[in-house]
């Protein structure tokens, strides 16, 4: 059932793309621009005067690519009016962020929820309840509400003005999580505009509830309790996604997600491992038409579908700790805070010329130069684990040797020596032929010894059970870590090259100087490779050159053959 899930996701996120490229082709056909092709650019830095010793929290952002981003103590809030305004605020605690309606930012502490108005200072916005409702947890928010996870439960608000208490999963000790989208088309609860499917997940329980929207609050319709995806004993969700459809939901985990698309009475839960760098726990996801983003404590992974293979956006987000992500603010910006700050993305709007479609310049049908080919991955990754000291067999050789060495003796000498040395005089007096005399004797014994002994002491029983065992398994844990990283770093390279090279082999469209761009971050990349290998992708890559083509004359005979030159 999954396939089909997917597949309607896929033909939804397709149409939203071309609905997205045909506006911005008609903006620019209006402009009278050149044509090229629609491009994505990286992800670039946004400097914002962060302090190294405060922790980064949370970060949203604007519709004219304006942002917020709150950390332990404040929150910096930079506008992209004509002067780029940046403020500051100082508030202590802040733990989500999002802008709702009317462009205000909506700010959640542990202390309460503030709201704060362009040109103002952040203002307290009391909610009604009990003192648990002090605790913001989590703040999603956009032009058609704003939906809070309290300490005391859920809270909605059309207009940012009347907030309105709902009772759903875990209202008594908290909601965690909350979601929130537009209604269903084929919904039959009601019709007419302003439906809203809110997602509400707490401690004890999951709801779903499906309202009209009113500038008074929300006039529930429906509310269904739906079951967890994963029991209650594992790791709590870390995020909720819902669709723009309002059936689907996405239920992110550290180490997992859970989707689904069907009935809100019955809904099928779908679950994913992706494969992400080793070691690495999602914090956030993001879902738009560019598809699906992750972040984690080891990068930023972008993947076009839940089901599909994670890859890292860029050496910038994608190589350090991410902590929050949001693309809602348009369908062509994203914004990620990682831990080097605040990284946008941008994608152009695509150009259109005056009296033809888009075309694709002559540089970048055969007129670079190719790139040269890669051997397996598996030889590559072979040769950059013995290159690091990480390779397998060192591994089995420690475990071999531990269990061997109780059939090795411990040797043990002894050397030694016995001097004996005794020197003695005696003195005695003796009567002769009627005169004294005085005699003396003497004794000198000397005894000289020496001893030698060799000892072997095995000790059988290292020989099942090794003493060092628990140390070699620690080790040999860590070894594998490391190896895991090296591989995945391998990976993410040769694929890159791989993708580089059939992206080329398309012919098309690319943008102006695209095709250069192109082959100069294969070479890059094939640097990196060469580098993990110790020069050897090189040599390989030298010997396995194809031949160089001499045009032939009647003076020199048949065409000549022979190994590329560098």
């Amino acid at each position: 059932m999954h396939v089909g899930i997917f597949e309607r996701r896929a033909r939804r996120l397709r149409e939203g793309r071309r609905a997205s490229a045909c506006g911005a082709l008609l903006v620019a056909a209006a402009m009278n621009l050149p044509a090229v092709a629609l491009a994505a650019t990286g992800w670039r830095p946004a400097p914002w005067g962060a302090r190294p010793s405060e922790p980064q929290v949370a970060v949203a952002g604007t519709a004219d690519h304006g942002w917020a981003v709150a950390t332990g103590g404040s929150v910096t809030w930079r506008r992209e009016d004509a002067d780029g305004t940046v403020e500051r605020a100082v508030l202590e605690g802040v733990q989500d962020l999002a802008f709702g309606p009317g462009a205000s930012l909506w700010i959640g502490t542990r202390s309460g929820l503030f709201r704060w108005e362009p040109g103002d200072r952040p203002r307290r916005r009391a909610l009604r309840g009990d003192a648990g409702a002090s605790e913001i947890r989590r703040i999603v928010g956009s032009d058609a509400g704003l939906l809070v996870a309290t300490g005391a439960g859920a809270y909605w608000s059309t207009k940012g003005r009347i907030f309105q208490r709902l009772d759903g999963a875990g209202s008594v000790r908290g909601v965690e999580q909350v979601a929130f989208g537009a209604a269903s088309e084929s919904s039959d609860a009601f019709d007419g505009a302003g439906r809203r499917v809110l997602w509400l997940l707490g401690p004890v329980g999951f709801d779903r509830v499906e309202g009209l929207a009113t500038d008074a609050g929300l006039r529930v319709l429906r509310r269904d309790r739906l079951p967890l995806p994963r029991p209650r004993s594992e790791a709590a969700a870390v995020d909720l996604v819902a669709g723009s459809d309002g059936a689907s939901l996405v239920v992110l985990y550290p180490d997992a997600l859970a989707v689904t698309d069907g009935p809100a009475r019955a809904p099928v839960w779908q679950q994913y491992r992706p494969v992400l760098a080793p070691g690495a726990l999602a914090r956030r996801l993001a879902w738009s038409a560019r598809g699906v983003f992750l972040a984690t404590d080891r990068g930023l992974f972008r993947s076009d579908d839940p089901a599909a293979r994670f890859e890292r956006v860029g050496p910038e987000p994608g190589a350090q700790p991410c902590f929050d992500l949001d693309v809602s603010s348009g369908p062509d910006s994203g914004i990620a805070l990682c831990r080097s700050g605040v990284h946008l993305q941008l994608v152009p709007a695509p150009r259109i010329a005056r009296d033809g479609p888009i075309t694709s310049p002559s540089d970048s049908l055969d007129g670079g130069p190719p790139i040269l080919a890669d051997p397996p991955v598996a030889v590559l990754r072979r040769r950059a684990l013995a290159q690091a000291g990480l390779e397998p067999e060192r591994d089995r050789a420690l475990r071999s040797g531990l269990t061997r060495r109780g059939w090795w003796p411990e040797l043990g000498l002894r050397f030694g020596a016995d001097l004996d040395r005794d020197d003695r005089r005696f003195a005695d007096q003796a009567f002769v032929s009627g005169d004294y005399r005085r005699l003396f004797d003497r004794t000198r014994d000397r005894t000289t010894g020496f001893e030698a002994s060799v000892q072997l002491d095995w000790r059988l029983g290292e020989v099942a059970y090794p003493e060092d065992s628990v140390d070699l398994s620690r080790e040999l844990r860590q070894v594998l870590a490391l190896r895991d990283d090296l591989s995945d770093e391998i990976h993410q390279l040769y694929f890159e090259r791989a993708r580089i090279r059939a992206r080329l082999a398309s012919n098309g469209p690319f943008e102006p100087g695209e095709p250069t761009k192109l082959r100069l971050r294969a070479a890059e990349l094939a640097a990196g490779l060469d580098a993990w290998t110790g020069g050897w992708l090189s040599e390989w890559q030298r010997d396995h050159a194809p031949p160089l083509s001499l045009p032939s004359s009647p003076n020199h005979g048949p065409e000549i053959r022979g190994p590329a030159v560098e």
